[in-house]
């Protein structure tokens, strides 16, 4: 039996009102409200329309291989399980990438991984990073606040300890 082999990228989903910060609206908060809602199928669907538009019908079959294992929508970091003779082809459909649900978002590779163990090593420590900004950014907050907030961040952070 033939095993597949498989790469990991831990990919970042910047949206536009996260790259030009504006006065909210009621269009904006509505866009925002779209971004919120973003699920790994919604990767999953718009990363397989972008390759069979980019590459064709072959390329088509096997981008049913690629699979969300894991998308964090505060942090906006996701985990693509990929066929390894399609990474190349899958990063750049992902950098080509434009809009997702509707929203403009720009997708940046972080970095790829062998095993689905050190994608998710990278992960948390992306996450960690991330998190520590806010936390500091949020530095005057209650001490019942940020108590809530980092039973809030451990949630997140086992999500990803337990991808499959």
């Amino acid at each position: 039996m033939v095993r597949h082999k498989v790469r990991y990228l831990l990919v970042q989903f910047d949206f536009e009102p996260q790259l030009v910060l504006e006065v909210p609206t009621n269009e904006t908060l509505s866009l925002q409200k779209r971004i919120d809602s973003i699920t790994r199928s919604d990767i999953n669907q718009a990363l397989r329309e972008m390759i069979s538009s980019l590459f064709g019908l072959t390329s088509t079959l096997v981008a049913y291989d690629l699979q969300v294992k894991i998308y964090d929508s505060e942090a906006r970091i996701g985990i693509i399980r990929v066929p390894r003779n399609m990474c190349d082809e899958v990063r750049g459909s992902l950098t080509i990438m434009t809009t997702l649900k509707g929203a403009r978002v720009s997708v940046s590779v972080l970095a790829m991984h062998g095993s689905a163990r050190t994608a998710r090593t990278s992960a948390i420590r992306q996450l960690r990073s991330s998190l520590l900004e806010q936390s500091m950014l949020s530095g005057r907050e209650s001490q019942k606040r940020q108590e809530k907030i980092f039973l809030h961040i451990e949630e997140r952070l086992e999500k990803v300890r337990n991808m499959d």
